[in-house]
Parts: structure tokens; C-alpha cells; sequence
């Protein structure tokens, strides 16, 4: 049997009729192909199932994805923001006993202190954290200005901190003044604040009026106190030497200074003896010789003791001496050159307060005795009376005529009977 035999064989085997082959084939065909296309079906829908499922899966882990790196970034942003805040939030200083901390919510803002100066003073202004800043700050200022020169109005606010803190001064204050520079230095230093600028303005030194001193004490003066210039220093020099003697004035004392007369004086103190006229007549020297000086002698106080009224006594009678009372010719009328001497008198004794004064009249040998003791004594009244005149309380005074019984040369010639024609001063203990 050929090969082309065997095959038809098998055909008709396997199906029967030759001639129905290619309709079974056909059909089997067909129903092939719809079993490929429903496999086909069956695997386009699991692929597309398996594409869906992939699908979701990877949209989860791109969000999952996306939600790593954003806490990322979140968590960097984070600790980026965290620095900055630490870097920018202020932080407390100390100071002596004091640390200035911020608030919770991190917001304290630094201080904005503000001095003011004038005449001599400084007023504190602004907040600052606590006491010890507050403390600090006026114990600053008091070593510059000194106590009673610090006017403090600083208030404390917990939520103020030094840091970053600054400090300004303005105000006014005399030439030469460096506080207002010195202090705010200081604090900057101390304290760590931002230098603000120190607007001051400055004017000229104020001028203080004068307040010298010529304290007399047993004949001698001492002068003190600080004059306009050189000239014044020579004119009160000059004055002082002029009454009680260039050996008894001390002007070492007198300097200088930044002073005027206006408004000024000179005060005259110490002690003086009872009628010892020097104190006034230094008075009326300085008047004279210092244009504006104020002369002040109440703190002059008068010695009355026994020595003290020795002193005065000597110091009229000598006076009396150099100028003598003068009458006419026989006569208790008083020459009128005579009034300079009798008004230097009458000074002497208002000098001495509560201390009693006999006028006592004094002749020469010429002439009868009872005539020249009634002449010396009506002269002693005349003088008195003209005491009176002048001032003098006449309670305080007495008169008596001592008439040539007590010569103090003899009388011998012209020249020491006019010594002996007198007029004494006898100064007691009270009146």
C-alpha cells in the first residue's frame, strides 16, 4: 500500500466518509477558533484583571511613596524652622543677680532704655526685665552722677529681655560734662545693649556766685574762698591788709574759680573785741574797693570779756591819741574836726552790745583846780551827749570830770599840757 493510501485510510478511519472530511474539518475549525476565542476572552479579562490589580497596587505605592517624601521634607522643613526660631529668639542676660529669660511663647522684646540729662541730674526711663536689671542700672548711674542726682521711673515687664536691648541719652549739660558719655559706655559694656547715640547739648559753665570768708580771730584774718580773678583776689588782699596790718592777713585761702559777684558775698566772721571798729571798717574797705561785694557781718561775734575790753580801750585811747577830741578855747563847744573821731567812737561802743562806757574829762595844771574839774566835766557831757546824737544808747553811758588830777605827763611844757587835755573812755562789764 502506497503512503498516499494509508492516509486516505486513516481519513476514512477517523471520519468515516472521505467525502464528509472537509465539513467535520470546517466545524472543528469553528469550534476551535471559538475556543481560542474564548480562551483568548477568558485571557484578555484575567490580563486585564492582572493590569487593573497592578494598576491599583501601583497608584498605593506611589501615594505611599509620595506621603514618605513629603514627612520628609516636613520633618526638614521642621528642624530648619526650629534653628531659625533658636537662632532668633532672644536669650537672657545676666547681670549681677538677675537672668532675664524669655517668655513661653519665645516673643520677649529687647529693651529700649532712654536717659534724659539735665542740670546736673539723670532720669531712667524704659522697661527692663526684673529688679536686679532695674538695680544695676541705677547703681550705674549713681556712681556717675552721684546720690540725689538719679531720678528713677524704669518699670520692670517680665516679657523684656536685655538682649538686643539698646539705650539712648539726650538731654542738656554744662561744658566739659562727660557723664552722660561715661555711663551709657558703662552700660553698654556691663549689659551688652546696643549703643542708641547720646544726643546732648552743651552750654557754657554756670557762673556760681561768690561766698568768701575773713574770719577774725585775736587781731588776725584769714581769707578763703574762691574769687572772679586775680584782681579780686589783690583788692580783698589789699582791703584786709589795709585795716588790720599786712602781718596779721592770711589770703592764702583765696583761689581762682568759676564765680561772679552778682548775687555774692563776702562774709566777715570770728570774734572781735568790744569795740574794736575793724570788722566795719573792713567792711566799708571792701565795699569801696570790690564793685558788687555783698558785705556780711552778722556771723561776727563780739568778746566782752575783761581782756577783750582792755584791748578796746587801748585801741580808742590810741585812736584818741593820733586825733584828738578838740574844743575851742576854754569852752565845751566841740571843734567840728572832731566829728570824724567822735563817729569812730560811737562805732566802737555799738560794737560792744551790753557793755557800759564812762566818758571821763581830763585838764591841764593851768587854771584854778575847781574850775578846770568843773570844765572837764561839762566837756565829758558835751562828748555824751554827742554820743547820743550819733546813736549811742544813753543808758549805757556815763560822764565825770577828772580835772588835772590825772595827767598822763607831766606838765611842763605846751606840748604835754595838750596831752594831758583829754577825753578817756573807760569801758565796763555791763551796762
Amino acid at each position: 500500500m502506497s503512503d498516499h493510501d494509508e492516509v486516505n485510510e486513516d481519513a476514512g478511519g477517523a471520519g468515516g466518509d472521505v467525502t464528509a472530511a472537509p465539513e467535520a474539518l470546517a466545524v472543528e475549525a469553528q469550534e476551535a477558533a471559538d475556543a481560542a476565542a474564548v480562551a483568548t476572552a477568558v485571557s484578555t479579562k484575567d490580563d486585564e484583571d492582572d493590569e487593573e490589580r497592578a494598576a491599583v497596587a501601583y497608584g498605593w505605592t506611589y501615594l505611599a511613596v509620595l506621603a514618605v517624601i513629603f514627612g520628609v521634607v516636613a520633618l526638614l522643613a521642621f528642624s530648619c524652622d526650629s534653628d531659625e526660631v533658636a537662632s532668633t529668639t532672644p536669650v537672657a542676660t545676666t547681670t549681677v543677680d538677675n537672668a532675664a529669660t524669655a517668655t513661653e511663647s519665645g516673643t520677649a522684646m529687647p529693651v529700649a532704655l532712654s536717659f534724659i540729662v539735665a542740670d546736673g541730674t539723670v532720669t531712667l526711663t524704659g522697661a527692663v526685665p526684673d529688679e536686679g536689671a532695674r538695680r544695676q542700672l541705677v547703681e550705674a548711674a549713681i556712681a556717675r552722677y552721684g546720690e540725689g542726682n538719679v531720678i528713677d521711673e524704669l518699670e520692670i515687664d517680665e516679657e523684656t529681655t536685655l538682649t538686643g536691648g539698646s539705650i539712648t541719652t539726650s538731654g542738656s549739660a554744662v561744658d566739659g560734662d562727660t557723664n552722660a558719655d561715661d555711663l551709657q559706655a558703662d552700660l553698654v559694656s556691663a549689659l551688652g545693649l546696643t549703643d542708641g547715640g547720646v544726643d546732648v547739648s552743651f552750654e557754657a559753665t554756670p557762673l556760681v556766685p561768690v561766698d568768701a570768708e575773713a574770719a577774725l580771730s585775736a587781731g588776725t584774718v584769714v581769707l578763703t574762698g574762691e574769687l572772679p580773678d586775680q584782681e579780686a583776689i589783690d583788692s580783698v588782699t589789699a582791703a584786709a591788709e589795709a585795716v588790720w596790718g599786712a602781718e596779721n592777713v592770711d589770703g592764702s585761702g583765696l583761689s581762682i574759680g568759676e564765680v561772679t559777684w552778682a548775687e555774692g558775698q563776702i562774709r566777715v566772721t570770728g570774734s572781735i573785741d568790744a569795740g574794736d571798729t575793724r570788722g566795719d571798717d573792713f567792711a566799708a574797705a571792701l565795699a569801696a574797693g570790690v564793685a558788687g561785694a555783698a558785705i556780711e557781718t552778722s556771723g561776727l561775734a563780739v568778746d566782752s570779756g575783761p581782756e577783750a575790753l582792755a584791748r578796746s580801750e587801748a585801741q580808742l585811747e590810741a585812736a584818741l591819741q593820733a586825733d584828738p577830741i578838740l574844743f575851742a578855747l576854754g569852752s565845751t563847744e566841740i571843734d567840728p574836726a572832731s566829728d570824724e573821731i567822735l563817729t569812730r567812737a560811737a562805732a566802737a561802743i555799738n560794737a560792744a552790745p551790753g557793755v557800759a562806757v564812762e566818758i571821763v574829762g581830763h585838764t591841764d595844771d593851768q587854771g584854778g583846780e575847781a574850775a578846770n574839774e568843773t570844765l572837764s566835766a561839762n566837756r565829758a557831757e558835751a562828748v555824751l551827749n554827742r554820743l547820743v546824737e550819733l546813736s549811742v544808747d544813753a543808758e549805757r553811758l556815763t560822764s565825770r570830770g577828772a580835772g588835772e588830777s590825772d595827767p598822763i605827763v607831766a606838765n611842763d611844757s605846751d606840748e604835754n599840757r595838750a596831752k594831758n587835755r583829754r577825753i578817756e573812755f573807760n569801758f565796763g562789764t555791763s551796762a
